[in-house]
């Protein structure tokens, strides 16, 4: 996220174009998300940062490191969160909601047989109710 460019934001579509350590790919925004992201976006360049750095652009290694920490304070939020915790948080709340594991897959750049694994227990249960709901005559 800290590379997203404000030509990334696809509004149309509601996407935002991201390339990091998986590769591009192009994440779903929600409403709330897409609106936050065209606030931020204003008028700046297509080849502008999203989320600057304050008053450096984009972001470098270890820029992040303080802003977080105090997010993370202001927040109230364990002292030992970390962006992957965000991101662990975020997968699970998406797969208990019913999102479909390709969905999340595509969306977090993270493989299904992951989250299949690390999240199996988050997966919507009332299997039962749909095996019922199948007519296999």
């Amino acid at each position: 996220m800290v590379a997203a460019k404000v030509g990334g934001l696809d509004v149309d579509r509601g996407i935002l174009h991201v390339s990091g350590k998986t590769g591009p790919r192009d994440v779903v925004l929600s409403t709330s998300a897409l609106n936050t992201f065209i606030n931020l976006a204003g008028k700046r360049h297509q080849d502008d940062a999203l989320l600057p750095a304050p008053g450096l652009g984009h972001w470098k290694s270890g820029q992040h490191s303080r802003p977080f920490a105090q997010a993370v304070r202001r927040a109230g939020l364990p002292a030992e969160t970390v962006y992957y915790s965000l991101r662990h948080h975020t997968a699970s709340m998406l797969i208990k909601s019913g999102i479909n594991l390709l969905d999340v897959s595509a969306n977090l750049g993270t493989g299904v047989d992951m989250l299949s694994k690390t999240y199996y227990q988050f997966l919507p249960t009332g299997m039962k109710s749909q095996l019922d709901a199948v007519d296999l005559g």
